[in-house]
């Protein structure tokens, strides 16, 4: 196996969750056959790292920090039927 540091992976990070999370990605990773680390870098690459355009970026920013409440399909639907006079 390549060390570490020899993969490039020279930055510790120490992050807190919940025991069912720890629990539910060291039995996905022990199926995978790979490291709890390794989901963790894989999600990080993915999910915050991929190649994005600069607009879908800005576009998370503002979404991360509005903070609002967003109902529920059914209620969204409501809504959508009252402004347009639906019953």
């Amino acid at each position: 196996m390549v060390a570490h540091a020899e993969r490039g992976l020279t930055q510790r990070m120490q992050v807190l969750i919940a025991p069912e999370e720890h629990r539910a990605l060291t039995q996905l990773a022990a199926r995978m056959g790979t490291s709890v680390g390794e989901l963790v870098r894989e999600a990080v690459r993915r999910t915050w790292l991929a190649p994005r355009g600069p607009e879908t970026h800005l576009h998370l920013a503002v979404f991360e920090s509005a903070r609002v409440p967003v109902p529920s399909p059914d209620e969204l639907e409501r809504e959508l039927d009252a402004s347009q006079d639906r019953p």
